[in-house]
């Protein structure tokens, strides 16, 4: 899942990277920093952060998580959010004709791969 989810933001982050002044706002990302990406979504998620500004979050005031701050720059988060894709978006037209859940389906498909795989060791939580 995670490859799927670097390799689609990646290929959107190459043709939105010409709007970036500088070339180290808009660098590739990896595994690693998606795991991160991932980990610190999860973890406002537990502080129950969703109705805070993002600034807030960051901040150095002591207000704000520092965690968040040592894992990525808030500017790092802000375009990995803008940029996270979890499918080909040149594609996705035509594969949304047959399939409303284009934009996630490989993704979807592979977390239920897991699911099934891991939680219920031979039976089946989902069949398309």
């Amino acid at each position: 899942m995670l490859e799927i989810i670097v390799k689609c933001t990646n290929k959107y982050n190459s043709t939105v990277s010409n709007l970036f002044s500088r070339e180290s706002d808009a660098r590739l990302t990896d595994n690693i920093e998606s795991k991160a990406l991932i980990g610190l979504l999860l973890l406002a998620g537990v502080l129950r952060s969703n109705r805070h500004i993002l600034e807030e979050l960051w901040s150095t005031d002591g207000m704000g998580i520092e965690m968040l701050r040592t894992v990525m720059s808030l500017k790092r988060f802000q375009f990995l959010l803008r940029c996270c894709r979890f499918d080909d978006k040149e594609t996705r037209n035509e594969r949304r004709n047959t399939d409303k859940l284009a934009p996630i389906r490989e993704s979807f498909e592979k977390f239920v791969e897991k699911y099934n795989s891991n939680l219920f060791r031979g039976t089946k939580c989902y069949d398309r």
